[in-house]
């Protein structure tokens, strides 16, 4: 996204925000990620989904493409005294994508509406992590039986250093304003509080998350499931053709912090293709892209 793209939508959100926090005691919000609210259908978060399309294109070979209903996250700066800095140890590592998957399945997205350096809240995985999925729930039978109820699989110690004799190293991924992040989801990543000191004392962390497949990969109830949360507003996971969910931080809004009806945005004619309310013509010639991926 350009700069003033950035600036329009950021702006967008932190006005959101300030209301938000000034009309709520106890926000919905984890490690600065807002799930709830219909956030995900915001104008704004529309906006940016239909313009980031391109990216999931390229990667998947197709133009007929499913899309999530994801969330944000946004924090203000921790100068601020609204967030906290980083600690010692702080770590968030994890999966989002559980054993009865096989091999890759979706890639993750985030789009920075603001610049994040190894010093801001930034992005971190751990590298080379997604070839060693199916070998973690061997290791570890217990997380492969829980994330078959939740596929969010928060690792403690011991799980984390298994990776980490695997060769796979931890590593900052820093991500200039306007860029998009991709991250196939067998990847272990987390999210870093920003460090005290560091010289972007005025900066937030603004980001959109956004996940795209094949469209041709969803099934008849795959449609139906998405075809209910967009007439119900309703927020979900980061799946997006199969396996979806709804996120469980679903709430009643108050007018106030939310939205009552879809935006112009969602009611264009990309949009309802890509929520499966418009349907694609996989007959027509042109590429529907990969085949569907494997499950146990």
């Amino acid at each position: 996204l350009s700069e003033e793209e950035c600036n329009d939508h950021a702006g967008s959100y932190k006005r959101w925000y300030s209301i938000l926090k000034d009309n709520t005691a106890k926000m919905k919000q984890r490690r600065s990620v807002i799930q709830s609210y219909r956030v995900g259908h915001f104008n704004t978060t529309w906006k940016i989904r239909l313009q980031v399309k391109p990216v999931f294109e390229m990667i998947w070979g197709t133009k007929k493409l499913l899309t999530s209903v994801d969330g944000i996250a946004i924090s203000m700066p921790s100068e601020t005294g609204e967030a906290d800095f980083r600690s010692n140890g702080d770590c968030w590592m994890h999966l989002d994508q559980g054993v009865k998957r096989r091999g890759l399945h979706a890639y993750q997205g985030a789009v920075y509406l603001e610049e994040s350096t190894d010093k801001d809240y930034c992005f971190r995985v751990m590298d080379g992590s997604h070839e060693f999925h199916s070998e973690f729930f061997k290791a570890f039978p217990y997380a492969g039986e829980k994330s078959r109820r939740c596929e969010f699989f928060k690792f403690n110690e011991e799980e984390r250093t298994w990776y980490e004799n695997n060769g796979c190293q931890l590593v900052s991924v820093p991500v200039p304003k306007g860029g998009i992040v991709l991250w196939d989801s067998r990847t272990a990543h987390d999210n870093i509080a920003p460090l005290s000191g560091r010289p972007d004392t005025d900066r937030w962390r603004c980001v959109c998350f956004v996940s795209m497949t094949p469209a041709i990969w969803a099934g008849k109830d795959d449609i139906e499931f998405k075809n209910k949360a967009y007439a119900d507003l309703a927020m979900t996971t980061h799946w997006s053709s199969q396996g979806q969910q709804r996120h469980k931080s679903e709430e009643k809004c108050d007018d106030l912090l939310s939205i009552k009806k879809l935006p112009a945005a969602s009611r264009t004619k990309e949009a309802k293709l890509i929520m499966g309310v418009d349907r694609y013509d996989f007959n027509d010639g042109e590429p529907n892209g990969p085949p569907a991926p494997y499950w146990m």
